[in-house]
């Protein structure tokens, strides 16, 4: 198997602390979100009106 092509995104960890039930310890919950960077943003395909086009990057990393 290869791997061929892909997506660049900004991943951001978010770290959730989650309290044990009687006691004083916790877990960290690590969450992520992925971001598309502000480059990804197509401003010529917005400005002609195409704004779905535009944020392509930007829906898909929200997915």
């Amino acid at each position: 198997r290869k791997w061929v092509g892909g997506e660049v995104l900004r991943a951001l960890a978010y770290d959730v602390p989650i309290p044990g039930y009687k006691t004083k310890n916790t877990i960290s919950l690590r969450l992520w979100e992925a971001k598309a960077g502000s480059e990804d943003f197509n401003l010529f395909q917005f400005n002609e009106g195409r704004h779905e086009s535009s944020l392509h990057l930007h829906s898909k990393a929200q997915q």
